[in-house]
C-alpha cells in the first residue's frame, strides 16, 4: 500500500521499530476508510463472486439431451416395430419413476390410407403429477404432450430412394418427448400449482397427405375420446423443440384457441432472456393441439414450423440428433416449467 507504507517509513526514521508496527496498523485502516479505487493493492485477486448454484429441481438441458439421445438409440419409434415396442416401455418406465402415476392408454389402428388394411398396436403414455399440497377433488388440471412415435417414411428426403425409409425423429418426435420427461423429474421435486399431465402421444406422424388427414394425431384423437376421469381445461404442446437454431412463432390455431396463454408464454421467454428463440413469426400448423382444441381444450403447440425442404431435415432421413441442441431444449424446458409452477 503505497500512501501507509511510506508515512511508516517516514515515522520509523523518527521513533523506532516499535512505531512502525503502529503506525502500519493505522496506515491499513485509513487506506480502507478513505482510499479511493487506485489506492487498491495490486497484488491480490479480489475474491470471486460466486454465482448461484443450480438446483436439482432446475431443467436440466443436458439430461434432456442424453433423453433425446436415448429415444433415439431404440432407431425408428414407427408402430408395429420392435424400436416402438421397446422404446415405448423405457418410456413408461420413465415417466413411472418421475410422475405420482403412470399408465399406459392402448388402442388398435387400422390403417386406410397409409398401409391400407393393415392394422398396427399403438399406445399414448401417461404420467400424472400432482401439485403442491396435494391432489384435491377440484384441483385444477393441465396437460403437457408430445409425440413419440416416428414418422414411417422419409418422404420429404431429396434423395428419392430413400423415402420409404423410416424418420429416425430426433426432432420431430423425440425432443419434445426429451423436454416433457426433464420436466416431470423437475415438477416432482418442486411442485407444479396444479395437476400436470404429461401425454405422449402415439400415430402423431402416421399419416400421408390426403384432405382429411385421417392417419395423423390418433394417439390425440384417441386421448380426447378416451378421458376417463382426467379433465385438462389447457395444454401445451412441445413439437420439433430441439433444433440448434430454433425458432418458435405463434401458431395460428393456438392463438385463436387460447390467445392468452400464447402471450403469457412469450412474456415469459422474454423475462428470461430467451427472446431470440420465442420470435415474432405466425403460422398454421396441424398438429396434436387440433384434436384438443376441437374437444375443448384449448392448447398451444410450440413448434419450430419450416417446411421448405431446401432449408430443413422434416420428414427425412437427416432428422438426426446432431441437428439438436441441449441450448434449444433448455429455452423451451425453462420456459414451460416456471409457467406449469405459476400455475396456467
Amino acid at each position: 500500500m503505497m500512501r501507509p507504507a511510506g508515512a511508516a517509513r517516514r515515522a520509523a526514521s523518527a521513533v523506532g521499530l516499535a512505531w512502525l508496527g503502529i503506525m502500519l496498523l493505522l496506515g491499513c485502516g485509513a487506506c480502507n476508510g478513505q482510499g479511493d479505487a487506485t489506492d487498491a493493492p495490486t497484488g491480490t485477486d479480489p475474491a470471486p463472486v460466486e454465482s448461484e448454484a443450480p438446483s436439482a429441481a432446475d431443467f436440466d438441458a443436458d439430461r434432456a439431451f442424453d433423453l433425446l439421445v436415448a429415444q433415439c438409440d431404440f432407431g425408428p419409434r414407427v408402430p408395429g416395430s420392435l424400436a416402438h415396442q421397446e422404446c415405448g416401455d423405457w418410456l413408461l418406465a420413465e415417466l413411472a419413476e418421475h410422475c405420482d402415476t403412470a399408465f399406459a392408454q392402448p388402442f388398435t389402428h387400422r390403417s386406410t390410407h397409409a398401409f391400407p388394411g393393415q392394422t398396427f398396436p399403438m399406445r399414448n403414455l401417461i404420467g400424472i403429477i400432482e401439485p403442491a399440497g396435494g391432489a384435491k377433488p377440484d384441483t385444477r388440471e393441465v396437460v403437457l404432450l408430445a409425440h413419440w412415435d416416428s414418422r414411417p417414411f422419409s418422404d420429404h428426403d431429396p434423395d428419392p430412394t430413400r423415402r420409404q425409409e423410416p424418420v429416425l425423429g430426433a426432432n420431430d418426435g423425440a425432443s419434445g418427448v426429451a423436454v416433457c420427461l426433464e420436466i416431470a423429474r423437475a415438477l416432482r421435486l418442486e411442485r407444479p400449482a396444479t395437476r400436470v399431465i404429461i401425454l405422449l402421444t402415439d400415430g402423431e406422424d402416421f399419416g400421408i397427405s390426403e384432405p382429411t388427414l385421417s392417419e395423423y394425431f390418433l394417439g390425440a384423437r384417441h386421448f380426447v375420446r378416451n378421458l376417463g376421469e382426467l379433465d385438462p381445461k389447457r395444454g401445451i404442446l412441445l413439437d420439433m423443440v430441439g433444433d440448434k437454431t430454433l425458432e418458435l412463432g405463434r401458431e395460428h390455431y393456438s392463438y385463436g384457441a387460447d390467445p392468452s396463454l400464447v402471450e403469457r408464454i412469450w412474456k415469459k421467454a422474454a423475462d428470461l432472456g430467451y427472446e431470440d428463440v420465442f420470435g415474432n413469426t405466425t403460422y398454421a400448423v396441424s398438429d396434436d393441439h387440433l384434436p384438443l382444441i376441437e374437444a375443448g381444450i384449448p392448447t398451444v403447440d410450440l413448434i419450430d414450423w419450416r417446411p421448405q425442404v431446401t432449408r430443413n431435415y422434416w420428414h427425412t432421413t437427416f432428422d438426426t440428433p446432431d441437428k439438436c441442441s441441449p441450448d434449444s431444449l433448455r429455452a423451451v424446458g425453462d420456459v414451460v416449467l416456471a409457467l406449469l409452477r405459476e400455475g396456467i
